[in-house]
């Protein structure tokens, strides 16, 4: 055995690995990105959820907007005004108070109990799968298939499929919009959540039709409309659309509608 061509071929690598040290050791001094001890403090204030509800692509992208004052920082709808507050005690920024917070609502009433299906579906439970077999088993185009996709989706655990249909928990909804993106129908609206009453139909198909796919659809007759005292409702197409800044809470809707469209999510006034 050669022990010299051993040693020597162990004394170049030792000493190729001490000069790649040095050189990285070195190149990091001239090379480093010096920290923001700014953005650090935010960052790890922050919950780290990257929920995108604040308008950003993440929670690194948002700490670094509000390090170099480009953003308030009372956006972060998980954390709070409480998370608000110490985000303006360390930019020095003024946490104003936050707008009206959106939730995430469901726009069918469509359960297996209430809606008809075409076909039975044995494929994968994905709302995305059943869509792409003759846009899912619901006879209505617009129904809610119940597969839910949206709970999948959803960072703060605030869906729950009750009786075939998505639920929403609005005390953990913070408006991240990502079911809203996931459901492959659009049947998910942001709205705020103080909004007293909604129509909970997404169908544009004529009243006959309607009626005869769902106990509970929109019909489209417009008698919500006319009657609205405070001028809160409108057709869009053939389902009517409640304005929650008009909306004065009487509760007249939800009384005269024949197929029980309109919900409320609050106590009706008066």
């Amino acid at each position: 055995m050669d022990w010299q061509g051993i040693l020597v071929a162990f004394g170049l690598l030792t000493g190729l690995a001490l000069l790649f040290g040095v050189g990285l050791s070195v190149a990091s001094k001239f090379f480093s990105v010096p920290t923001d001890p700014m953005f650090e403090q935010v960052r790890e204030a922050l919950p780290g959820a990257n929920c995108g509800a604040c308008g950003y692509s993440g929670c690194d992208p948002y700490a670094e907007a509000v390090a170099h004052g480009k953003a308030a920082p009372n956006l972060c709808i998980p954390g709070g005004k409480d998370l608000a507050d110490v985000l303006s005690d360390i930019t020095g920024q003024s946490a104003e108070e936050p707008a009206v917070r959106l939730v995430a609502r469901l726009m069918c009433q469509g359960s297996p109990e209430r809606a008809k299906d075409k076909y039975n579906y044995s494929g994968l439970d994905s709302c995305v799968a059943a869509q792409a077999m003759y846009s899912g088993p619901k006879d209505c185009l617009y129904g809610c298939m119940g597969y839910g996709d949206c709970v999948a989706v959803c960072p703060f655990h605030a869906i729950n499929i009750v009786d075939g249909l998505p639920q929403v928990d609005p005390d953990l909804c913070v408006g991240c919009s990502r079911c809203v993106e996931a459901c492959p129908k659009g049947l998910f609206r942001l709205q705020r959540v103080d909004t007293p009453f909604v129509v909970a139909c997404s169908s544009q198909d004529k009243g006959r039709r309607v009626r005869e796919v769902c106990a509970v659809g929109c019909i489209g007759c417009g008698r919500c409309v006319r009657e609205c005292p405070g001028g809160a409702i409108r057709m869009d197409g053939q389902v009517a659309v409640i304005d929650p800044l008009k909306c004065t809470n009487c509760g007249h809707c939800i009384t005269i509608c024949p197929t029980k469209a309109i919900v409320g999510t609050f106590k009706i006034e008066g």
